[in-house]
């Protein structure tokens, strides 16, 4: 008798006099819905993780140069020479979640499901740089420094459009001490379908590297180009 009553109540619980379900119902069967919606949809979207990008540089630039594809694990960044002589990190990357620093679970779930403000950053280094004072400056968040080679020209071209477009933007600069970095907005949406390593593989692109993969995730192998022989 005492569990038919216990039945009974869970059944009136969960239906209302017209024999319909509950508005709380409703809603814990919707919310049910939604989280295995949000698991179907991050599965599909963490499929491309896995697969790495691979970077080909030039071959034989007329005047090489060497450019630092930093690998955070996560994210990327790169580092490039300038025309006075010294060196400068960029990066990309959402502005609340990477400049602003609030990497709360409701910022992440912002940046990875829908366009949000993106950030271009920037770390001047002091005086020019090599591969080992680039590996030493950076030991302590790096996983991987690829150093590639590239055309000079093509280098600088891209140092000096990377630094007109932070310097458009520049009255929205922040300083986040943390990262050592500063910020400024960048006019793309950030998303998941254009996060920090498309941006990098982009500015590779404008290096003359092929980049061949999704870049979805910070996860690089860089392979030789063919070297081309001049005829006899």
């Amino acid at each position: 008798m005492r569990r038919q009553q216990v039945l009974q109540c869970q059944h009136m619980a969960q239906t209302s006099s017209t024999g319909q379900c509950s508005p709380r119902f409703r809603i814990l069967k919707c919310s049910l819905w939604v989280v295995i919606a949000l698991l179907i949809v991050i599965g599909i979207l963490a499929l491309p993780l896995g697969c790495t990008t691979v970077i080909v540089p030039p071959a034989n630039p007329p005047h090489p140069a060497q450019v630092y594809l930093l690998d955070y694990g996560y994210t990327s960044g790169l580092v490039l020479s300038t025309a006075d002589g010294g060196a400068v990190k960029y990066v990309y990357g959402d502005w609340d979640y990477y400049a602003l620093r609030r990497n709360d679970l409701w910022h992440g779930i912002a940046a990875l499901f829908w366009p949000t403000q993106g950030a271009l950053g920037r770390n001047v280094l002091p005086g020019s740089v090599s591969p080992e004072q680039v590996a030493n400056y950076y030991a302590a968040n790096v996983q991987h420094a690829y150093v590639i080679t590239v055309d000079k020209a093509a280098a600088l071209e891209l140092a000096d459009d990377l630094n007109a477009l932070y310097e458009q933007y520049i009255d929205t600069e922040v300083v986040n001490i943390a990262y050592g970095l500063t910020f400024v907005h960048h006019p793309r949406r950030y998303t998941y379908f254009w996060n920090s390593n498309h941006a990098v593989a982009s500015w590779l692109e404008a290096l003359d590297c092929d980049v061949r993969g999704p870049a979805y995730h910070s996860s690089w192998r860089i392979e030789q180009p063919a070297r081309s022989v001049d005829a006899d």
